[in-house]
């Protein structure tokens, strides 16, 4: 989710790493910052993550 103001913009995701019925930690942020950008993902981190080298690598 992503709220933008005037001045401001507020992005949030969850921060579950889950790994099948096993919650591995609470604490992971799916925010990826990427060159002068960020992407907010939801999901199976792991395929956030891939996501955000990617594009990291190609952006």
């Amino acid at each position: 989710m992503a709220i933008k103001g005037k001045n401001f913009i507020i992005i949030a995701s969850d921060m579950r790493h889950t790994s099948e019925y096993t919650i591995n930690s609470r604490n992971t942020s799916k925010i990826f910052k990427i060159k002068d950008y960020f992407l907010a993902t939801t999901g199976f981190y792991a395929d956030s993550y891939e996501v955000s080298v990617k594009l990291n690598l190609n952006v």
